[in-house]
């Protein structure tokens, strides 16, 4: 019975597609969402959903006015939603790392936005893509100046992630290198894997910027 109530639903899904009807809702979701009238525009880009599925616009849309809503956890579900049917959506990106900055996921935010770097080969995000950085440097620094170094470490080793890379020997030897020459850290920050694990280090208060 569940098999065939399935096959039912997926008919149905499957006759309710259309292309241009999907394209319609998404441009009066993004007439509503311009008119800050955003939990209209997602109903209107959940219609665009519905009506094509395998369109990677329509879920960054509906994140957009998701994050608008503070709907944070299902704005990123959108974001990972459209970088899975194109991994080139650079918007995508970015929405994910805002989205990630105002749950104060500063290092996964971060990541976000090193990869949108990466996407946005046109460029056209760059303004963007920097001011969300700077916040999230900004809202590192701010926490971490008011906790001590050693509250830092104390907070640290209470989380298995930043413990894992504290006990890593590889981050280990990268962190005593930057100890003695500052100027190692611009070496190691050209690795993507190391870039991020110390961008953990810098949000857990460990890797302080001056």
């Amino acid at each position: 019975l569940r098999a065939l109530e399935k096959l039912q639903k997926q008919r149905e899904e499957d006759a309710y597609r259309d292309a241009d009807k999907s394209n319609e809702a998404r441009e009066r979701g993004n007439e509503l969402f311009k008119a800050a009238k955003y939990a209209e525009a997602q109903k209107e880009y959940t219609e665009a959903i519905k009506r094509n599925p395998d369109d990677a616009r329509n879920y960054s849309n509906r994140a957009a006015s998701l994050i608008k809503l503070m709907a944070i956890p299902d704005a990123i579900k959108d974001c990972e939603k459209c970088i899975s049917i194109d991994p080139a959506y650079v918007k995508a990106y970015v929405r994910k790392g805002d989205a990630l900055f105002r749950m104060r996921e500063y290092a996964e935010a971060l990541d976000a936005l090193d990869e949108a770097k990466k996407q946005d080969t046109a460029k056209k995000s760059t303004a963007e893509i920097d001011q969300l950085e700077i916040k999230c440097y900004n809202a590192i620094n701010e926490a971490n100046s008011r906790i001590t170094p050693e509250e830092a470490l104390k907070n640290a080793q209470a989380n298995p992630k930043v413990a894992s890379l504290l006990g890593n020997p590889v981050m280990q030897n990268i962190l005593q290198q930057m100890q003695s020459d500052p100027r190692a850290a611009r070496e190691h920050l050209k690795n993507p894997a190391v870039a991020s694990n110390l961008r953990k280090l810098m949000a857990a208060g460990i890797v302080r910027m001056g």
